[in-house]
């Protein structure tokens, strides 16, 4: 009976164990697919803007602002002591610096990386987990954006993370029986190509591609280019041709027209082959008639060469009967 609870602990034991690795891959698959940062940094130092402080207390903490008589009097940052007055440690707060950070990231490359330590150091968001010191991404050929020191550089930069959110908003109309996909225009400033804007690029059935422009990004880019470009009337009417609010519109106009001259094209086509019909109906009866007339004609050729013939005999049989007479008289004299 010992032996029996003790195999039914066991099996259990097993079936916890296999129930909760199910739910930690399901929840790993789950931030994967809607996008959740997944941070596993481990960093336990002060940051550059809390230096390092021993306090009266004896703990050694990280002071955002002044230090005076062994007390923080801004934010404590973390401390490198054991967690104490509400205060994380420093492994804890960086875990949720990067988490933090990881809020502003894209949806498609959730995972912020930083050097903390080098500013200088290029910092972005990337698809792939970082490395445990948060530096970079595990995997660097993995899709990655990049945050720039200045909103210029991101509003300009065309692998910026401001860039990549911007993309990820644009809404391509569907259009039936075309198939879509979201592409960037760049443009070139002195000499530096620079992200424009974003353009929605359609294949119709027949593979015959068109595209209209996103009009948010491109009113953006036309504002970076020219603040003043809305005091030319013809810049709306050009943003009405281009832009992907009034694509389905003009895609059905030219859908329409393309209809209206496929059927012309077509009643042409029914009106050349009736034409051509009618005209092979009369080079037949032509050709049948033509040849009635020439077999006729040669009938009657045939006809009057029998009667020539027929009297050239007749003439020859005659001179014969005359030349008989003719000796039959000679013997008679």
């Amino acid at each position: 009976m010992k032996q029996h609870y003790i195999l039914t602990a066991i099996v259990v034991v097993l079936l916890m164990l296999l129930a909760g690795s199910y739910l930690l891959k399901a929840t790993a698959i789950k931030d994967e697919i809607e996008g959740f940062a997944t941070t596993n940094v481990k960093l336990n130092f002060c940051p550059s803007w809390a230096p390092q402080e021993q306090t009266a207390k004896g703990n050694t903490d990280c002071c955002e602002g002044d230090f005076l008589n062994g007390k923080c009097n801004g934010k404590t940052f973390c401390t490198l002591s054991p967690s104490h007055d509400g205060v994380p440690t420093c492994t804890e707060a960086w875990k949720k610096y990067f988490e933090t950070k990881s809020k502003d990231c894209p949806v498609t490359m959730p995972n912020y990386y930083e050097d903390v330590k080098n500013a200088n150091n290029p910092k972005g968001c990337s698809s792939s987990t970082i490395l445990d010191t948060g530096i970079n991404p595990t995997n660097l050929t993995a899709p990655k954006c990049r945050i720039y020191k200045t909103e210029k550089e991101n509003r300009e930069k065309t692998d910026s993370c401001f860039v990549e959110k911007e993309r990820l908003t644009v809404q391509c109309p569907a259009f039936a029986g075309y198939t879509s996909k979201v592409e960037m225009v760049t443009y070139r400033d002195a000499g530096v190509e620079k992200y424009g804007s974003f353009v929605c690029s359609y294949t119709n059935p027949l593979g015959q591609r068109n595209s209209c422009n996103d009009e948010k990004t491109l009113i953006s880019m036309w504002d970076r280019q020219n603040p003043n470009w809305r005091l030319d009337n013809s810049k709306y009417t050009q943003l009405n041709n281009i832009s992907c609010r009034t694509f389905l519109e003009r895609e059905r106009k030219k859908e329409l027209e393309r209809q209206r001259i496929e059927a012309l094209r077509r009643q042409a086509e029914e009106e050349r082959n009736r034409r051509e019909a009618m005209a092979n109906r009369f080079r037949s009866f032509f050709n049948r008639f033509r040849q009635a007339a020439q077999n006729q004609a040669d009938k009657i050729r045939k006809a009057l060469e029998d009667a020539k013939r027929k009297a050239q005999q007749d003439r020859d049989a005659a001179a014969r009967k005359m030349r008989d007479l003719q000796n039959r008289l000679k013997v008679c004299k």
